[in-house]
């Protein structure tokens, strides 16, 4: 969570446990990324 914290934009909070918003709309798109592509591979989601 450091590294987040230490970026620019900051992606995690000063509390270094949350994200900040920015940093949840990027673990949000990485989400889907990897789902999306675990679908288009047709792997099982278990």
């Amino acid at each position: 969570m450091l590294a987040f914290y230490e970026q620019s934009p900051k992606l995690g909070a000063g509390d270094l446990i949350h994200f900040r918003k920015a940093g949840y709309e990027w673990s949000a798109e990485r989400f889907l990324r990897a789902l999306d592509d675990a679908v288009a591979r047709g792997r099982s989601l278990e």
